[in-house]
């Protein structure tokens, strides 16, 4: 996920380091470990998730570049797969 956002971010003109991408990744995590996310909170009572504003804009602006997402694209499609079960 981290190089396809980098790649990404590199292709719109952002600039950062594949590196301090995932050390601030990893440091979310760390942080936020014992909580649960709200994509997760939104599964576990049947609601649509915000997965169409996360990975789905990035699967929209990398297809607009010309960039392959494969690794977004099936979290996308897991997530979604989750949805249509409720």
């Amino acid at each position: 996920l981290c190089e396809e956002i980098t790649d990404l971010a590199y292709a719109m003109g952002v600039r950062f380091e594949l590196e301090q991408l995932k050390a601030s990744v990893y440091q979310v995590i760390s942080g936020t470990a014992n909580n649960w996310s709200s994509m997760h909170e939104d599964v576990k009572n049947k609601r649509p998730t915000e997965i169409d504003f996360i990975n789905g804009y990035v699967l929209k602006v990398a297809q607009a570049k010309g960039i392959r997402a494969s690794v977004n694209h099936l979290m996308y499609t897991l997530v979604k797969d989750l949805e249509s079960q409720y």
